[in-house]
């Protein structure tokens, strides 16, 4: 647990309101004092009677507690204790059994880090332990300690929740020639992708494990490494993605409560000359990407359109780590637990990297599995939906919150100007004489374009909306094209 863990992209949280997220099994609650311009991180649960301080408000520079009032400060201690006599206020606002408990945060290239220990010591150690970053955009000696301007990175799906293990999703990030199949029609053609890939182990984990030294296969897909706690970084290099290491996707697969992962992703590429593209044998991914990384493109867009390709794992992934369990991989009961390969057959080498990490995971937990906090329990009304994107994504993220907010009164209005259309197209078409004597007769034909338009925008929209609600992937349908709601 001595690790550093992102937790959030912080562009994309609403700094006037606590957000309510989890780590390890342990619930946590976000919050921004914009007096101190400081994000903090506490349990969830307000040191007088355990209620929810995500459900509360952020007032004066103050978390406040919307069960009795209670206000805490950025290091936790009680700012307000409102039902106290005014004589003995003083003592229990500086009573320790009023703090909440708060951790350790830095930002880092967009994200919000937590090391997930309170207490007295915990700054120091945190202080002492190093972080996992993305050595591009670590700053260096020349630079003057700001970030790499020779790389730009931009975190592509924003945050969003899957309901599978952690380990499940690095595995998945570890494997790129599951793009050949299961990300048929956007990143691979299930028919022809699928044949022999090379993978060789460049460097093996360490067995320090108290260290964060990496493991790097290398093969015809490009370079793979994972870097504990949980970094998983994809540097592609093959003819569909020709970067030659001018491009990574580095992912943190931060494991948020058992049986869920929150998928980190950052695309990181280094500065281009001006027109590059007028360069021969251009790839379409190139292309592809340079419009996504522009920063013209709305945040927005890039987070909603992601899940056209991340629902492609969603199923697949969930089934995967349910029939791990259920085959006794990781189980309570000593006489029914199995190991990892005891259950999976990989012979070839392409799945090498998924190889390494089972090992590394194998060896450095001694179970195979991080240490999740021992109090966290499931709620039991809690229903769970594969493609769900509201609850995942979108109702947490404040970029597409708005964005639908602003396109669904879009919508209305559209809808609004087509019925109105019809209402006023009687009138439109009688005969006004004026004072010269001239009959002017109004055409109908501008009503008619105006409603038509209207109306066709009002159903664009209808159906282009529903990717910010669910989005739902089925392997067996034909095309993934065809399972957009706007085609």
């Amino acid at each position: 647990m001595h690790q550093w863990y992102p937790i959030h992209a912080v562009d994309t949280i609403d700094k006037t309101k606590p957000l309510k997220t989890y780590l390890l099994g342990k619930e946590l609650v976000i919050w921004y004092s914009e007096s101190e311009d400081k994000w903090n991180v506490f349990e969830d649960a307000c040191p007088h009677r355990q209620g929810p301080l995500s459900e509360g408000r952020i007032e004066e520079g103050n978390l406040f507690c919307s069960y009795h009032g209670w206000k805490f400060d950025s290091e936790g201690s009680c700012a307000s204790l409102p039902y106290s006599k005014e004589e003995l206020r003083s003592r229990h606002e500086n009573n320790c059994r009023s703090r909440c408990a708060s951790f350790p945060t830095r930002v880092e290239h967009g994200l919000l880090f937590v090391f997930p220990e309170s207490g007295p010591d915990s700054k120091s150690i945190a202080s002492l332990t190093p972080m996992t970053n993305i050595r591009e955009l670590v700053p260096n000696e020349e630079e003057n300690g700001e970030e790499s301007k020779s790389w730009s990175y931009k975190i592509p799906a924003g945050v969003r929740d899957f309901p599978c293990s952690w380990d499940t999703m690095v595995e998945n990030t570890l494997d790129p020639s599951h793009f050949c199949s299961a990300h048929h029609g956007t990143l691979g053609n299930r028919y022809t992708d699928p044949r022999y890939y090379s993978q060789r182990v460049v460097k093996p984990f360490s067995l320090d494990f108290s260290s964060n030294d990496p493991f790097v296969v290398e093969g015809d897909f490009g370079t793979l490494e994972f870097q504990p706690p949980c970094l998983v970084r994809y540097t592609p290099d093959n003819p569909s993605m020709p970067f030659g290491g001018a491009m990574t996707i580095a992912t943190y697969c931060v494991p948020t409560r058992p049986g869920w992962v929150r998928p980190l992703a950052s695309v990181v590429m280094k500065e281009r000359p001006p027109f590059w593209w007028l360069q021969k044998n251009v790839q379409l991914s190139e292309f592809a990407l340079e419009i996504f990384m522009n920063p013209i493109t709305p945040i927005w867009l890039g987070h909603i359109l992601s899940s056209i390709v991340l629902h492609q794992d969603a199923g697949i992934l969930y089934k995967q780590n349910r029939n791990f369990r259920r085959k006794g991989y990781l189980s309570e009961h000593v006489e029914k637990r199995k190991s990892y390969h005891d259950i999976a057959y990989m012979p070839n080498e392409s799945d090498k990297a998924v190889v390494m990490f089972r090992q590394w995971l194998q060896k450095s937990s001694d179970g195979g599995d991080v240490t999740y906090d021992p109090t966290y329990r499931d709620d039991p009304i809690e229903t769970i939906d594969i493609f769900d994107m509201w609850n995942a994504h979108t109702s947490q993220c404040k970029n597409c919150s708005n964005a639908y907010e602003r396109l669904e009164a879009v919508r209305k209005a559209a809808w609004a100007t087509f019925y109105g259309c019809i209402l006023v197209s009687p009138v439109v078409t009688t005969s006004m004489n004026t004072d010269t004597g001239m009959d002017i007769s109004t055409s109908p034909w501008a009503t008619l374009v105006l409603g038509t338009t209207s109306a066709t925008v009002a159903l664009a929209l209808e159906k282009f909306n529903e990717l910010f609600r669910r989005y739902e992937v089925r392997h067996t349908d034909d095309s993934i094209i065809d399972k957009l709601p706007f085609f």
